[in-house]
């Protein structure tokens, strides 16, 4: 039995549950086309102007194009378990929305690589990357973000950067094609 807590607590250590408090948590974006990572905070309205301005889309083409959501967790993060039960609630208005789970610790040599080629810096969970941007955390008040993502992302073509990095495409073309 404490063999099984050490390798729980190992895990823990290796990938972290994002467990800040609901109102500390930061949505994290790469935005390829300024070359810099930029950090929103839900309580903070400069952020959230530049999220919604970043990702406006033509209410009539949602839905045009498929979105792939890769969405690495931890069987153990209240905030992933939040985000899986989120989508499962919402996968019916969202039919062009592909959503692909991996676990975080049974996929280590993957996640890291993602983590690498992204350059994200912050190993917590759960991670989502949609095209090339991506979210450290999950809390009701992100909601309205994923929404508008998942929305913004269904009016581009855009490309899988977890798909072109684990299949070790072209990763400088993947970026090109989602700054479009």
């Amino acid at each position: 039995m404490k063999k099984i807590y050490l390798i729980i607590i190992c895990m823990l250590l290796l990938v972290g549950c994002n467990n800040k408090k609901e109102e500390d948590i930061s949505f994290i974006m790469k935005f390829e086309s300024e070359k810099a990572m930029l950090v929103f905070n839900i309580n903070d309205l400069n952020s959230t102007n530049i999220f919604i301005d970043k990702f406006k889309y033509d209410e009539s083409k949602v839905g045009k194009h498929d979105v792939v959501l890769n969405l690495y967790y931890s069987s153990t993060c209240r905030h992933c378990h939040a985000l899986i039960e989120w989508l499962e609630s919402v996968k019916d208005d969202y039919p062009y929305l592909k959503v692909v789970k991996k676990e975080a610790s049974k996929n280590m040599d993957e996640y890291k690589l993602i983590l690498n080629k992204m350059n994200i810096k912050d190993n917590h969970v759960p991670l989502t990357i949609i095209g090339d941007s991506f979210y450290v955390g999950f809390s009701d008040s992100k909601k309205s973000f994923f929404d508008t993502l998942i929305k913004y992302y269904s009016t581009i073509e855009s490309c899988d950067m977890v798909d072109a990095i684990i299949n070790d495409k072209d990763i400088d073309n993947c970026k090109q094609i989602n700054k479009k």
